[in-house]
């Protein structure tokens, strides 16, 4: 493993290890619940007029825009911790 890669995959686990403190994995349940919630959504979204399904597909537009959001303020942790570990390591 090169000192990049090695640098490469410090981040990676750091930013995992921020992400999971913040968010836990989702149980068996909660993620059948989810799926079973997404199935209906989609059942309703396609009896709606096209108007109100433009509408509602725009909202869940800006809802992945925010948790594009939040993924960054994670990687740019990730990479902040990175870099703090580099220069550690680095004696610097």
């Amino acid at each position: 493993m090169t000192d990049e890669e090695f640098i490469t995959q410090a981040i990676i686990d750091r930013m995992d290890m921020v992400f999971q403190r913040a968010i836990p994995e989702p149980t068996e349940e909660e993620k059948a619940a989810r799926q079973e919630k997404e199935e209906q959504f989609q059942r309703i979204l396609d009896s709606l007029p096209e108007e109100d399904r433009a509408l509602l597909k725009e909202m869940q537009s800006e809802e992945f825009r925010l948790s594009a959001r939040d993924n960054e303020f994670f990687y740019r942790e990730g990479v902040k911790d990175g870099f703090s570990l580099y220069r550690f390591v680095a004696g610097g």
